[in-house]
């Protein structure tokens, strides 16, 4: 029998439930990467806390930081 994994929701400040479809730790810092499933095109990055708050990010520079992050992790899956 295979492991299945488990799909895990978080409910952001718009009361609005995303789906977790990455996570990545870098610097002390871990970052989730988040989609709407009611809509496919809302997509967002949120940062955890050490107090495992979510939380979002804090600029623009950070935002660009997460967003090449994932990219460089998901590098074959964007240029298909």
């Amino acid at each position: 029998m295979e492991d299945k994994e488990m799909i895990e929701y978080v409910t952001l400040e718009d009361d609005l439930d995303y789906l977790v479809i990455d996570e990545i730790e870098t610097e002390n810092t871990t970052y989730l990467y988040l989609n709407n499933e009611e809509d496919p095109d809302n997509l967002v990055i949120r940062k955890v806390h050490p107090d495992n708050q979510i939380v979002p990010l804090d600029n623009e520079d950070e935002y660009h930081k997460a967003l090449l992050l994932f990219v460089k992790k998901n590098k074959e899956e964007v240029t298909e």
